[in-house]
């Protein structure tokens, strides 16, 4: 039997939520198919990787850096795969307003094309009311050449379907597995990352993982560590990630005596889900996600969490996370974390599975869509 050739579209940038989940999920696909991608992120941090994996690999230059050779560079990498007879082009977007690389595939290709969205709003923000004002149009007419263009239609959850699609449309909602024994509660591992980081067993850690740029309100993570601080003095804040607001926070922090030993930036790192181990509640104050992997993440390494009402129900286990509104304050969320500090962690892997979080069960998902657009059945 043929395999099935597939070209994965997406950005490509080392530790995006985006690309972490096309490693996640699409290195899990049966050997029936024979992966390509195509790279919009602009970055080649990540080309030992994809070798290893044997993905081909084309480069686009970022539509941020030139769209004049953004758009050049698609059309010539597309005639490029054109003898390559792809089954299947999957487009992995967070919005609808870069739409041309669609339509020049659908012209180009003629093959079956999946748009995939993992966000419900752009993942760069503007401060400029035209450019916002632009952006809201190419995204309103993007909907409408997305939901003629696709065969088939797939979003992270009902709020990121809404926001590629548009409302009442005909979107498969596939949730971004887990791999849960790799984030299965270890208090082994929860003792050697504390031992080797220097913190004591008593001291209570809080902690966020994620981009350090607006969307992800880094700023209002720090005040509700400053709060939790002056109830309880030991304790400490870990944020795992980069961004381009990561000098300002740095600053932020040294100039306040307060904090200035008790913030740990860690940069981007390997091994999240054991650094998920060594903490004891995980912030995440989002003022939007299309999903949030990250925090199911948290979730599944047993940790409770609190975060904002901005975040799609898909991603909330009740049980464990408390949905709090910006609005009541970095004071109110601090005081939330104290009153529920010492929740008895254990293991989530059942109730995560039960509740959908299993990554097999999203590759799944995702293999009878492209089969269902090809007319096939499962064999």
């Amino acid at each position: 039997m043929r395999k099935k050739k597939l070209l994965v579209v997406g950005d490509f940038r080392p530790k995006s939520g985006l690309t972490e989940y096309i490693f996640e999920t699409f290195t899990r696909l049966d050997d029936k198919f024979i992966i390509d991608v195509i790279r919009y992120g602009g970055k080649d941090d990540l080309n030992h990787k994809l070798k290893t994996l044997s993905w081909g690999n084309y480069k686009v230059t970022s539509v941020h850096d030139s769209i004049f050779k953004h758009l050049i560079d698609w059309i010539h990498v597309l005639k490029m795969c054109k003898k390559e007879q792809y089954d299947v082009v999957h487009f992995n977007y967070s919005s609808s307003w870069n739409f041309f690389p669609v339509i020049l595939t659908k012209l180009i290709l003629r093959t079956k094309i999946v748009i995939h969205s993992h966000s419900s709003y752009y993942s760069n923000t503007t401060n400029s009311k035209l450019k916002l004002n632009i952006l809201n149009i190419l995204n309103s007419l993007g909907r409408i050449i997305f939901n003629y263009s696709a065969d088939g239609k797939i979003a992270t959850s009902k709020k990121a379907a809404d926001w590629m699609f548009g409302k009442n449309k005909d979107v498969e909602i596939i949730t971004n597995g887990i791999d849960l024994g790799k984030y299965n509660y270890s208090t082994k591992t929860r003792f050697n990352i504390r031992e080797s980081m220097g913190i004591e067993l008593d001291t209570v850690v809080l902690g966020f993982v994620g981009a350090l740029r607006k969307l992800k309100n880094p700023h209002y993570l720090i005040d509700v560590f400053e709060e939790y601080k002056k109830i309880n003095n030991n304790s400490i804040l870990l944020i795992a990630g980069d961004g381009p607001m990561r000098a300002e926070l740095e600053k932020r922090i040294e100039k306040n005596k307060s904090l200035s030993n008790a913030v740990i930036f860690m940069g981007v790192i390997n091994n999240v889900a054991d650094v998920l181990q060594a903490m004891d509640y995980f912030v995440f104050p989002s003022q939007n996600e299309g999903y949030g992997l990250v925090l199911a993440e948290a979730e599944a390494a047993g940790l409770h969490v609190i975060t904002t009402n901005k975040i799609p129900d898909a991603v909330i286990i009740r049980e464990l996370t408390r949905v709090v509104p910006l609005e009541k304050g970095a004071k109110y969320w601090a005081e939330i974390i104290n009153s529920d500090i010492d929740y008895e962690r254990k293991s989530e892997f059942k109730h995560m599975s039960d509740s959908g979080f299993d990554i097999m069960d999203s590759v799944e998902k995702l293999q009878s869509v492209y089969r269902r657009i090809n007319n096939e059945n499962k064999s």
